[in-house]
């Protein structure tokens, strides 16, 4: 049970973080995660994208942010 729950406070810290960031979104710097944040479906989007590359990839919430970012930006070419 101590992994669970390590595991879900890890999960409990990002979303924490997020919602920080989030809060005063950065339009200039991120303008397509801001403008998905502002539904309920964009939101959980971004949540589970930024919990995934954080947990699974060991990455940390600001790294997750501009890589939904680079996901979202039509100006990125990804082939």
């Amino acid at each position: 049970m101590k992994g669970t729950a390590k595991y879900q406070a890890t999960i409990e810290r990002v979303k924490k973080t997020l919602a920080q960031y989030l809060e005063f979104c950065n339009e200039k710097r991120t303008p397509y995660v801001c403008e998905l944040k502002s539904t309920p479906q964009g939101y959980k989007e971004i949540e589970d994208f930024v919990i995934k590359v954080v947990i699974r990839g060991g990455e940390s919430v600001n790294y997750a942010i501009m890589e939904k970012e680079r996901q979202l930006d039509p100006n990125y070419i990804i082939d």
